[in-house]
C-alpha cells in the first residue's frame, strides 16, 4: 500500500525501503516509511530501493544530447545563413574591385547621390558652356573697339592736318598772312585735339613733314560782262570773307597760301550793292597754279525774301523767256517771306516776282554772268550808320550774312583723280563790306529790311561784338560799336 502511493505522489521528500531485522534476520512483515537520509543505515548491505516520479520537462535540465539534438533539428537554417554570408563575402572581395568606377559608385551610392552627382555634372557643363560664349563676346568686342580707334585715330590725323593747313604750320604762309592765328593759338588748339593715346610705334615715329606752300596766280582778263575790278578774298575757316587784294581788269595776283585753301573772288560792293561771286578756288598741291577769273554762261541765283510788313506774305517767281518773238513767263516756284529761293539761269536772262494773289509786280532782275549771284525782293532800303567807340583799340570788320543752300568749297583733287563732287548743304557765309579802323569812324550802309548784319574784330572770325537784323524802318538809326578789351593770356603754371 505504501509502495502505491508511493508511485502515485509527485513529492520526491521520502524514499520508502524495505528493512530487515538485523538481530532477527528476517524482514519486517509490513513497511515503514522513513525519510531519505534520515534514520537509514548507510551500510553497503542495505539494499535501497527509490521510488521516484520522472522529472517535468520544464524542470529537467539540457543535456549536451539535447542540446545536440537541436540543432541537428534546426540545421537548414544555419545552412542556409552560412552559404549568403559566404556570398556576400565572396561578391564584395572578388567581384566588386572588377567593376568601373562610376558603376561601382552607382552600387554603393544610393538614387539620390546619383541624381546630385547628375546635376552637378550638368551644371558644370553649364558653367563652361557661359565661359565659352563670354570668351567669345569678349572677342567679338575687342574686335570692334579696335576698328572703332583706328577710325577714331584716322578722323583724328585727318582733322589735324586740315588744322595744320588752315591754321598754316609753313614759315612761308606765316609770312604771307601774318595775322591769321598765332603759333601758340594753334599749339593750343592741336594740345586740346590730341586726347588719344598715341601707340608706341607712333610715338618713335618721326611727325609728318607740314605741307609745303603752294603759288596761286589769280588772273583778271578784261571783260564787257564784268566790271573794272574785282576783289580777291581768302575764306577762313566758318567762310568768313578776308580781304586780301583788288584786282583791276587786266592784271593778275601771286598768293602764297597751302593745299586745301580756298579764296573767292567777287564784285566790288558799294553802299547800295553787296556785289556777286565770281568764282570759289581751293588750292592743290601743285608749286604754280593759274585760276581765271573769267564771266560764266551758266549761273547760279539766290533769291531772299526778307520779312516786311509793306509786302504779301507770298510770291510767285517766273522766268522771263522769248518764244516766237514774244515774252512769256515760266513760273520757277513760289516763295514766301522769310525764304530762300534758288535756280539755275543763264547769263543775259530776266526774272520778275508777282504777287501771289494779285499778280501786282513786286520785282524785275536782271541775270548777269557772275557765277552766285543774290537779289533780295524787297520794296522799301534801309539805312543805318555804324560808328566805332571812341576808346575802341583795335579795328573792326563789317559782313553781310546770307543764309542759304550753297555747295561748299571743293577740296583739293588728287593729281590724276577725279574730281570731288559738291553738294549742296544749307550753310551761313559771311560776306566782307568794309573795315571801320579809327576811333569815332561812322560807317553808312543801305540795305533791305530782313538783312542780318555782323561786326567782329579784325582777323577774328569767331570773336563777334555786334550784330543786328534789320527792320522796316524808314529812320536812319546809329549803333555805336563797343569793342571790349581782351582778355589777358591765361598765366603759365610755375
Amino acid at each position: 500500500m505504501f509502495s502505491q502511493k508511493a508511485q502515485q505522489s509527485s513529492t520526491p521528500d521520502f524514499a520508502f525501503v524495505r528493512r530487515k531485522d538485523a538481530h532477527s534476520g528476517s524482514s519486517a512483515g509490513a513497511d515503514s516509511p522513513c525519510p531519505v537520509g534520515a534514520g537509514v543505515d548507510d551500510t553497503p548491505t542495505i539494499m535501497r530501493k527509490t521510488m521516484l516520479s520522472p522529472p517535468s520537462p520544464a524542470e529537467e535540465p539540457p543535456t549536451r544530447v539535447a542540446a545536440a539534438t537541436a540543432v541537428v533539428k534546426g540545421w537548414p537554417w544555419s545552412a542556409a545563413l552560412a552559404v549568403t554570408l559566404a556570398l556576400t563575402i565572396l561578391a564584395c572581395t572578388v567581384l566588386l574591385p572588377r567593376l568601373p568606377a562610376s558603376r561601382r559608385e552607382l552600387a554603393v551610392e544610393d538614387p539620390s547621390a546619383a541624381l546630385v552627382q547628375a546635376m552637378s555634372a550638368e551644371l558644370q557643363k553649364l558653367r563652361e558652356d557661359h565661359r565659352a560664349e563670354l570668351a567669345t563676346l569678349r572677342t567679338d568686342h575687342r574686335a570692334e573697339l579696335a576698328v572703332l580707334r583706328d577710325d577714331l585715330t584716322k578722323q583724328i590725323g585727318e582733322l589735324r592736318s586740315a588744322v595744320d593747313h588752315v591754321f598754316g604750320g609753313a614759315s612761308g604762309s606765316s609770312q604771307a598772312k601774318p595775322s591769321r592765328v598765332s603759333g601758340s593759338s594753334a599749339t593750343s588748339v592741336l594740345a586740346k585735339m590730341a586726347f588719344t593715346r598715341p601707340s608706341a610705334a607712333a610715338a618713335v615715329a618721326p611727325p609728318p613733314a607740314p605741307p609745303s606752300p603752294v603759288h596761286v596766280w589769280f588772273i583778271f582778263d578784261v571783260s564787257e560782262h564784268l566790271g573794272a575790278s574785282v576783289e580777291l578774298y581768302w575764306l577762313m575757316a566758318n567762310a568768313t570773307e578776308r580781304h586780301y587784294a583788288t584786282i583791276p581788269a587786266g592784271q593778275r595776283v601771286d598768293e602764297t597760301t597751302l593745299p586745301g585753301e580756298c579764296w573767292r573772288a567777287r564784285t566790288p560792293s558799294s553802299a547800295s550793292f553787296r556785289g556777286h561771286d565770281l568764282l570759289t578756288y581751293c588750292a592743290t598741291t601743285a608749286t604754280n597754279q593759274y585760276v581765271n577769273i573769267v564771266p560764266h554762261e551758266h549761273v547760279h541765283v539766290d533769291l531772299h525774301f526778307p520779312r516786311s510788313q509793306a509786302m504779301p506774305r507770298s510770291a510767285n517767281i517766273y522766268s522771263v523767256q522769248t518764244v516766237g518773238g514774244q515774252q512769256a513767263e515760266m513760273l520757277l516756284g513760289p516763295l514766301a517771306q522769310g525764304a530762300h529761293l534758288y535756280f539755275d539761269a543763264k547769263a543775259g536772262g530776266r526774272f520778275v516776282a508777282r504777287n501771289l494773289l494779285t499778280r501786282a509786280l513786286l520785282l524785275e532782275g536782271s541775270i548777269g554772268y557772275e557765277e552766285d549771284q543774290y537779289f533780295d525782293l524787297s520794296s522799301s532800303n534801309v539805312t543805318f550808320e555804324l560808328e566805332l567807340d571812341v576808346a575802341a583799340q583795335e579795328p573792326v570788320e563789317v559782313f553781310w550774312v546770307s543764309r542759304g543752300e550753297h555747295a561748299p568749297p571743293t577740296a583739293p583733287t588728287p593729281v590724276g583723280g577725279p574730281p570731288a563732287e559738291a553738294q549742296a548743304t544749307d550753310v551761313e557765309q559771311f560776306h566782307f563790306h568794309a573795315e571801320v579802323s579809327r576811333p569815332g569812324e561812322v560807317l553808312r550802309v543801305s540795305s533791305t529790311a530782313g538783312e542780318e548784319w555782323v561786326v567782329r574784330r579784325k582777323h577774328e572770325p569767331y570773336d563777334k561784338v555786334f550784330g543786328i537784323t534789320l527792320a522796316d524802318d524808314p529812320e536812319v538809326h546809329r549803333h555805336v560799336i563797343i569793342v571790349p578789351p581782351r582778355a589777358p593770356p591765361p598765366r603759365s603754371p610755375a
